[in-house]
């Protein structure tokens, strides 16, 4: 066993794991997933999303607390290839739908093979 501590994703992911082999052993495995998609936009993104496996890093999990402790309000100017289209338009949008299936939200694009 290495003498490295694991960092706060590593963390996460484990106790992740932990819980939904716990959830399978209880046959709660849909409700534990419906609950933590809902509740953490990091788990959503690596797990409900397809499995965005390259999206499981140190910087995606700390911008992923960061947005999900502070949605609105702010101003979001992040570097292009830093992930900001994948937590917060896409995983974001795909909380809010699962939070509120009502909603309505407009994505719009200024490159028209982008948008389509």
């Amino acid at each position: 066993m290495s003498d490295i501590p694991l960092s706060r994703r590593e963390r996460t992911v484990a106790r992740y794991r932990a819980v939904i082999a716990e959830a399978q052993k209880a046959g709660e495995l849909d409700l534990v997933m419906r609950r933590l998609m809902l509740d953490d936009l990091f788990f959503l993104l690596i797990y409900g999303l397809g499995g965005l496996s390259f999206a499981n890093n140190d910087w995606v999990f700390d911008r992923c607390m960061e947005f999900g402790q502070a949605r609105d309000g702010y101003l979001d100017l992040w570097s292009r290839a830093h992930y900001k289209s994948t937590i917060i338009t896409l995983a974001g949008v795909v909380q809010e739908i699962l939070r509120d299936p009502e909603i309505t939200i407009g994505i719009f694009s200024f490159n028209r093979p982008i948008a389509k």
